[in-house]
Order: C-alpha cells, then structure tokens, then sequence
C-alpha cells in the first residue's frame, strides 16, 4: 500500500497517526522527548511533547523528514496507519 505524501500534515487523524508512532519510535531508541527536541535543533521538549500529544495543527513533510532521521527510521514508519 502506498502512503500518500502531503507537503502539510493537518490536526486529525494525520497528526494523531504520526504523533503516535513519533512516540513509539521515540521510546523504542529510549530517547526522551528533551532529547529528540534537541536533537531536532529545539531548546524545550515542547515540539515532540504537543505533537505526540496530538495537539500540533500543522506538520510539515520536511519537519517530519528530519523526525524520521533523527529517530534512524523510513518516513513511511511515522505515516503508518496503526489499529
């Protein structure tokens, strides 16, 4: 199946789906959320901890780009409609 690539990703059902597996993936290589945001180039954890919270309205496809390659994982990982 192929994952549809959007240049946004919008508060819903996009933003809960990736803050989801932000999260997993995140824990999975027992990074904290300070420590991705770091890794990102943020001062605070504010970033990860309002997108995995499913409170972030906009996501861009760069943004989560740069997410999947901090957390050493294929974009369509983070895209991955999970049940």
């Amino acid at each position: 199946m192929t994952i549809p690539v959007k240049e946004f990703y919008l508060y819903g059902s996009d933003i809960q789906n990736i803050g989801s597996n932000v999260s997993s993936a995140r824990l999975k290589k027992e990074f904290t959320q300070l420590q991705l945001a770091q890794r990102l180039g943020y001062k605070s954890a504010s970033f990860i901890s309002r997108l995995e919270l499913w409170e972030t309205e906009k996501l861009s496809h760069k943004q989560l780009e740069q997410i999947a390659d901090c957390l050493d994982v294929p974009v369509r990982d983070l895209l991955q409609v999970r049940y």
